[in-house]
């Protein structure tokens, strides 16, 4: 399972982080910032659709 599937049914920022493979949760957020704009926490937050994460994470890979 990708990072943001795993965020998207539930696990935190970082143990999913880790479990893809990131050295840490700061080096996965700094990423996420940069393609997203703003950090998970508040991504998954707001009202977007977790799928669109997916979708964008996807395209982009």
């Amino acid at each position: 399972m990708r990072l943001p599937e795993r965020i998207a049914a539930g696990d935190n920022v970082t143990t999913a982080a880790l479990a893809v493979g990131y050295e840490s949760t700061s080096a996965f957020i700094a990423m996420f910032r940069q393609c997203f704009g703003t950090t998970p926490g508040n991504y998954f937050a707001s009202s977007i659709d977790a799928a669109n994460v997916i979708a964008v994470y996807v395209t982009t890979r």
